[in-house]
Parts: structure tokens; C-alpha cells; sequence
């Protein structure tokens, strides 16, 4: 933890861990008050066991591609989001900014 963080009385706790795999355990993990998720869609089966990571009134700050980026380059459609599809997945959590 740097030092600014320390005299701000800030906690960062990370895990690192291969989310394509299917045998993948998030249970002991705990709960967090933010999940940052960068240049990545879970795969249909992930999303709830990520979304019960997060605390009560939790945040959730997702960065990824869509379908554009699949057309234009021939990025994996595994990895680009469908059209209104993080809404789906997320229905109990309130949208903050898209």
C-alpha cells in the first residue's frame, strides 16, 4: 500500500485470477466495496458469481469493447459487449453513467 493511501487510512485489496478458467472459485474472495473490470466481458455464467462479490450499494466500473470494435478490427465477439447486454446481466444494480 503506497503512503498517501496509508495517511488517507485507505484499504486496496486485489486478487488476480484467471477468469476463463471454469473450475475458477470466487467464493472465498469475500465481498468488495468496488470491482474494476478493464479490457474484459465475462463469459453468460461469471456474471452472477461476480455481482454477489459486491457489498451492499457497491460499485461495479466496467470497461470493455462492444460490437463495433469486433466489425471494424476483427476483435474476438467473445470478448465486445451486445447491444444493451451489460444491462441485462447487471438488472439489480443502477446504472451510474454509460
Amino acid at each position: 500500500m503506497s503512503e498517501a493511501m496509508t495517511k488517507l487510512g485507505l484499504e486496496v485489496e486485489t486478487a488476480q485470477l484467471d477468469l476463463e478458467e471454469e473450475s475458477v472459485d470466487l467464493s472465498g474472495l469475500g465481498l468488495f466495496d468496488s470491482i474494476v473490470i478493464s479490457r474484459y466481458k465475462p463469459a453468460d455464467g461469471l456474471w452472477g458469481n461476480l455481482l454477489a462479490l459486491l457489498k451492499p450499494e457497491g460499485t461495479l466500473l466496467m470497461t470493455t469493447f462492444n460490437l463495433l470494435q469486433h466489425e471494424r478490427t476483427g476483435f474476438s465477439k467473445r470478448f465486445c459487449l451486445r447491444e444493451n447486454e451489460l444491462l441485462d446481466h447487471c438488472a439489480e444494480l443502477a446504472l451510474v453513467d454509460f
